[in-house]
């Protein structure tokens, strides 16, 4: 404070500082007595305490070269170029002859590119001849073109709405599983569970539904909603059209054992059989590993990654496929 109330201003003349970056600075050494300090007359301390209020001030000559700019990694622009240019550099094209024109340009066609879809979407790839013509046309059923078109721009890097997941979760579920789109899959299933209310009118049909596509987290949802309304399910939900099978008893008895996803989110236990989905999915995440797949499919894929990991988290040999493990 340099208006020299309550301060030091008076006692030293040179209360200014420079520190330069050529020499060692240390400041000023005996700035004051300790006595002058602590004489009441001087009303320095207050309530017995020395208050030092330090400002600073970065001095920067002019000649030194400002910082260079550099500019954001620009890759994943590039893929969404391709995706909206797609029919400059594409080498096939996917159509859907089955839906009435729009506009009168006719049925939809969405262009693409082989070395995309080989390692994004494999499914799609599968669908595509290497000996075909450049541009070779295929044609798709069973899909919407508008679903077909969120999944592609997916795998182009670009995000999905989400007015578009709340209306085609289920939809991209499908998609995602059908042409292997895994994590198309597990986000679409998060956004499922997320906006999908279980009742005992569709619980049935949603644990049926999980089952048949391997969604671990809508299943575990489903046991969930059982456990917390185990009276209600007894006396409304008819249990006829569930088949028989030993994992849906432990997934059941897994959600008695587990009462909430929050609680198993403190637990320390590192025993897989006992984990939530969403922890499974981190793990295989961690170890590089896929996450899609039943309960028994991810704790089977943990075990096995775990063979080929070090303790210092190195990879020292290639774990087994799914496909490849039950050759075997």
């Amino acid at each position: 404070d340099w208006d020299g109330e309550r301060t030091v201003a008076n006692y030293h003349p040179c209360m200014r500082e420079r520190f330069e970056n050529t020499n060692l600075s240390w400041g000023i050494g005996n700035f004051m007595k300790r006595s002058y300090i602590t004489d009441p007359s001087n009303n320095i301390l207050v309530d017995g305490t020395l208050v030092v209020e330090l400002r600073m001030k970065l001095v920067q000559k002019t000649s030194l070269p400002c910082a260079p700019f550099i500019s954001e990694n620009s890759s994943y622009k590039k893929m969404e170029d391709l995706y909206y240019n797609g029919g400059k550099y594409a080498d096939v094209v996917f159509e859907f002859p089955r839906e009435k024109e729009f506009g009168g340009f006719g049925p939809p066609k969405y262009f693409a590119h082989r070395a995309v879809l080989q390692v994004c979407a494999p499914g799609l790839a599968e669908l595509c001849d290497p000996h075909d013509e450049i541009n070779a046309s295929i044609a798709l059923t069973n899909v919407e073109s508008e679903v077909f078109q969120l999944l592609l721009s997916y795998v182009y890097g670009m995000k999905i709405s989400v007015s578009d997941w709340k209306v085609h979760s289920r939809d991209l579920i499908d998609a995602g599983d059908r042409f292997n789109v895994s994590n198309l899959k597990i986000e679409a299933e998060a956004w499922y569970v997320k906006f999908t209310e279980i009742t005992a009118k569709n619980v049935i049909d949603l644990l049926l539904y999980a089952d048949a596509k391997n969604c671990a987290l809508l299943k575990e949802r489903v046991m969930d909603y059982f456990v917390k309304n185990s009276k209600d399910s007894l006396q409304q939900v008819s249990f006829v059209e569930i088949p028989e099978s030993r994992s849906l008893f432990t997934d059941l008895l897994l959600a008695f054992s587990v009462k909430n996803e929050e609680e198993e989110e403190e637990s320390e236990s590192e025993e897989y059989k006992v984990m939530r989905i969403s922890r499974l999915r981190k793990k295989l995440v961690n170890l590089g590993l896929d996450t899609d797949g039943s309960r028994e499919m991810l704790i089977k894929r943990l075990e096995m990654g775990e063979k080929y990991y070090d303790e210092d988290g190195d990879n020292y040999e290639e774990p087994m496929s799914d496909e490849e493990e039950s050759i075997d």
